[in-house]
């Protein structure tokens, strides 16, 4: 398995792979955080490095070290961008309705209130 590169892939689909790793080759939980980690980029390991400050990343659990890259690698979108976004969606000529309701749907996850509310 290849390590984690941002520029090509979000973080979910990763460890929505690398659990498929784990699945198909047997990996023990209690292997897992050293396994995920030796599985990280250079880049990624300096940030998780940097991120858990005092300790080293081996001394974390598995669930531990996916919380804290989740958090800086797929953070929590900003409600007033998601609302500016939504805002400023238009239907184009030739789009049908049924392209608007993805859209909504991921403004009802954020809890904002769209213009089709």
């Amino acid at each position: 398995m290849e390590p984690f590169n941002a520029e090509v892939e979000a973080f979910t689909s990763y460890m929505d792979r690398l659990e498929m790793f784990f699945e198909t080759n047997n990996v023990q939980d209690d292997k897992k955080a050293p396994t995920m980690i030796m599985l990280l980029s250079a880049k990624t390991y300096s940030l998780l490095k940097n991120l858990v400050e005092t300790e080293k990343p081996k001394g974390k659990s598995f669930q531990e070290l996916i919380a804290i890259l989740e958090k800086q690698l797929n953070p929590k979108p900003l409600v007033i961008s998601e609302r500016f976004r939504s805002h400023q969606r238009n239907q184009v000529a030739g789009e049908s309705v049924g392209v608007l309701f993805p859209v909504e749907e991921t403004f009802n996850n954020l809890g904002v209130r769209t213009v089709f509310q």
